[in-house]
């Protein structure tokens, strides 16, 4: 990003260049290859206007079902009514839609990704290291279309405009009609639409479904789903400064100033060293800005250490302009879905579940959902139940509104403000299957068994505990018997786990535990023992993929293992050694996420 697009007098932006221009709209064509595509031509056009387009190569992963896709470069408008140029991605799975009607399909805001031009999810989707790739497949797998913008300033030589709603959200409106007109793509501007996004993307989807109406009234919206969304601007930036989520308040600043010059003149306030680190955030993706601004307060930026609530007193036109970019200020016309994680180290929860209230009282049909999980993990958690309140309200059922709950407000767990970045994982279900090789039986752990993992990503650490109640395994012993056993961690769960740029995780960890047999016999009739292994039995958690799968319950640990002998039951160990110990012993542990709270 350079420096001059962002100061006072200096922007420079898509809307700029089509003031020189001379040639009037005509009928899109097809667009250049490679980076070219993100060299906009100087032509008028309203907004909605697709300007050109080409045949995507892009890769959402092996869970994908088959689909075409095509970038777009298309007219919108910014949060000032001012033109600009937007890209994005339209993709259409291949196979026939098999609800009633014709194809509906999502148009999609994507979460934080950074301000860099390579970290628009249009070159993410191309690279295969887009991370919201998993939510984009399961809309396709529903048989949706999904249409991906990347927000106005991703054109070469331009700047986003992080977090200015308005502009966000005529991105996300502008895209439907400028897909429609893609030749042989068979995407209808008159379809039923469904408004989807999370964090970044969820103000955008909160404030397209409240302008709508009034800028784009054609079209077919039938319901909204807005998930993290930073409802109020000044205590949701109070609450990243200083803290794990620094970089985000830069980001939002930087964008402020590059929409609004005058009334946000950022630049006229920062340090030396404030100038040279805002310009090197504004070039990173969302991984390596989160962690290179981690803990870093605005006023060390600033001339004479000034905080944000000075800039304010400094710059009224500029706190108004932040106070703006929250949501709640319109209602909605259809049903909408908020919701939130409760342990959300970002954006307060209080701010949510306000932002709930408000569009409750302003007659919005809102479902609200809470979520025990984190900022990140909650986009990936929230996918499966999203679409599935899709497609009831696509299928035309009722919804469960929960506007009158009379529920508390509920109590925000998070690990919020500076220090370690962790992903706490508290209270997760753990589905375990332990195959015992002498027998060839599985024994499956109960549906009780949990674990609290926190993943230290600063730290690249792992640690956590494992809580598995006393079970009943039915296992044939020379006659069919119910094996009464305890499994009890000796040690914590420990290890390493390295998160990559593009939201992967490795972990390599382990967790030993010791084996009893308290009693076993046919039917209820147990003869007790007493039985252990003498020596602790070692589960490595090993593990690669992407950080989507904590969220979807795909993080499935898989292993083979060696169980000891058996002792301190008399005779009897020598029988359950010879049943049960012994090398080549596998297992398999999934962690599904537990479900949301309405409230």
């Amino acid at each position: 990003m350079k420096i001059k697009s962002l100061l006072k007098g200096g922007v420079l932006t898509a809307a700029s260049l089509l003031l020189g221009a001379t040639n009037a709209w005509a009928a899109p064509t097809e667009g250049p290859a490679g980076m070219d595509f993100y060299s906009p031509p100087a032509v008028m056009g309203d907004h909605g206007d697709l300007i050109w387009y080409r045949d995507a190569g892009i890769e959402l992963g092996s869970d994908a079902p088959e689909f075409s896709a095509w970038n777009v470069l298309y007219h919108s408008t910014n949060s000032k009514d001012e033109p600009n140029l937007v890209t994005g991605t339209a993709i259409v799975p291949e196979g026939a839609w098999t609800g009633g009607g014709s194809r509906p399909l999502i148009t999609y805001g994507v979460s934080t990704h950074g301000l860099g031009q390579a970290c628009a999810p249009s070159l993410q989707f191309a690279e295969g290291t887009d991370y919201e790739s998993a939510n984009i497949a399961a809309a396709l797998e529903k048989g949706y279309a999904v249409l991906v913008t990347d927000y106005a300033g991703y054109t070469s030589g331009d700047a986003p405009a992080y977090l200015v709603a308005a502009s966000q959200a005529h991105a996300l409106l502008d895209i439907v009609e400028a897909a429609s007109q893609i030749p042989g793509a068979n995407i209808s501007a008159a379809a039923r639409t469904l408004i989807w996004g999370y964090s970044q993307g969820g103000q955008t989807a909160a404030w397209a479904g409240e302008l709508q109406p009034t800028y784009a009234p054609a079209l077919d919206l039938i319901a909204v789903a807005a998930g993290g969304v930073p409802s109020d601007f000044k205590l949701t930036a109070d609450n990243l400064n200083g803290s794990t989520g620094a970089a985000l308040l830069l980001w939002a600043l930087l964008g402020m100033s590059q929409e609004y010059p005058d009334e946000f003149p950022l630049f006229d306030y920062m340090n030396a060293v404030g100038v040279a680190d805002l310009e090197e955030s504004g070039d990173s993706c969302l991984v390596e800005g989160l962690f290179t601004f981690m803990n870093v307060f605005l006023n060390t930026y600033t001339v004479g250490g000034i905080t944000l609530d000075e800039l304010y007193e400094l710059e009224p036109a500029g706190e108004a302009v932040a106070v703006a970019q929250g949501a709640g200020s319109g209602a909605i016309s259809v049903p909408t879905y908020l919701f939130h994680g409760q342990t959300d180290e970002f954006i307060p929860l209080s701010a949510s579940y306000e932002l709930k209230n408000n569009y409750c009282d302003k007659g919005v049909d809102i479902t609200y959902d809470l979520y025990p999980s984190n900022h990140i993990i909650t986009t990936f958690h929230a996918a499966s139940y999203v679409l599935d309140w899709f497609d009831d309200r696509i299928d035309g059922k009722p919804t469960q509104s929960n506007c009158d709950s009379g529920l508390p407000a509920p109590t925000d767990l998070s690990l919020s403000g500076g220090g370690d970045y962790i992903m706490a994982l508290n209270g997760w279900d753990l589905n375990s299957v332990i195959t015992l090789t002498k027998l060839k039986q599985s024994m499956t752990l109960p549906e009780e068994t949990s674990l609290a993992i926190d993943i230290n990503v600063s730290q690249e650490t792992l640690a956590g505990s494992l809580t598995v109640p006393e079970f009943i395994a039915p296992l044939t012993i020379f006659i069919p018997m119910n094996v009464k056993m305890q499994i009890t961690a000796v040690e914590p769960i420990s290890g390493t786990v390295v998160l990559h740029d593009d939201l992967s995780l490795t972990i390599e960890g382990s967790v030993s535990v010791n084996f009893e047999v308290i009693s076993a016999g046919p039917w209820v009739f147990r003869i007790p023992f007493g039985c252990e292994t003498l020596e602790p039995v070692v589960f490595d958690l090993n593990w690669s993929g992407p950080l989507s799968a904590v969220g979807t319950g795909d993080l499935e640990f898989t292993g083979v293992t060696e169980f000891p002998e058996m002792g301190n039951c008399g005779i009897f160990g020598i029988l359950f050694t010879a049943i049960m110990s012994g090398p080549g012993q596998s297992y398999t542990f999934s962690m599904p996420p537990p479900a949301p709270v309405s409230y």
